[in-house]
């Protein structure tokens, strides 16, 4: 009974370790039943008070014929975060596109080219992708004021865009040069950029960390 107990408790809360400690307080109280029940006996007072076994075994039992469904549950937490990876990513891929239309266009206006043409390149879609990794950061800094987030993100957005340039331009392949700048490092970062990626970096921050519930209220 107390296993039957525990395991239909045990698939009602979905968690391995509160089975171990409902089988606890369960197992005392039958320690008070069967004890009563057998007073000439010591055998159940010496083995329940020394090694509190049948709460152990009851446990054990449980999370083994429950791992199935733990498994299961385990694989459909892995597919909804693989899930949500993706969709960051190509959110912060479509978004980085954007910026960079909307920022090569305005430059484009800055010398007078009223055709105001924006470009990208396919390659940038992938590196502006990788933000998405910046979620588990976000949470983490989510105390700190703004600009010491801002700042964070300027240093990680640099590091991504050194070595994916790096790696772009061995092979003749890196859509930016900015070799020109005399801020410019190795032609493939621009420090003086550094307030653009701070904001780049915020705005990557509230897609991220926009709350499922504000997604869910937009989209009726």
């Amino acid at each position: 009974l107390q296993g039957i107990l525990a395991l239909i408790f045990s698939a009602t809360v979905k968690d391995r370790i509160i089975v171990i400690s409902f089988a606890c307080p369960v197992n005392l109280f039958f320690q008070k039943i069967f004890f009563n029940l057998n007073k000439t006996t010591k055998i159940w007072h010496t083995i329940s008070e020394n090694f509190d076994s049948a709460g152990t075994i009851c446990a054990a039992g449980g999370i083994f014929l429950m791992n199935p469904v733990y498994s299961a549950l385990g694989r459909d937490n892995r597919q909804q975060k693989e899930t949500g990876m993706k969709k960051n990513f190509l959110l912060c891929g479509f978004t980085g596109w954007c910026l960079e239309i909307l920022f090569t266009a305005f430059d484009s206006f800055r010398r007078r080219e009223l055709q105001l043409m924006g470009k990208t390149s396919l390659w940038m879609f992938p590196i502006y992708g990788m933000a998405a990794f910046f979620k588990p950061f976000c949470h983490l800094m989510k105390r700190l004021p703004a600009l010491i987030r801002a700042f964070f993100y300027s240093c990680f957005i640099f590091l991504g865009e050194y070595v994916s340039g790096s790696i772009l331009k061995k092979y003749q392949m890196c859509p930016w040069d900015y070799s020109s700048s005399p801020a410019n490092i190795k032609g493939v970062i621009r420090l003086d950029y550094a307030p653009l990626w701070m904001i780049a970096g915020l705005i990557f921050e509230k897609l991220l960390t926009k709350s499922p519930a504000k997604q869910e209220k937009k989209s009726y």
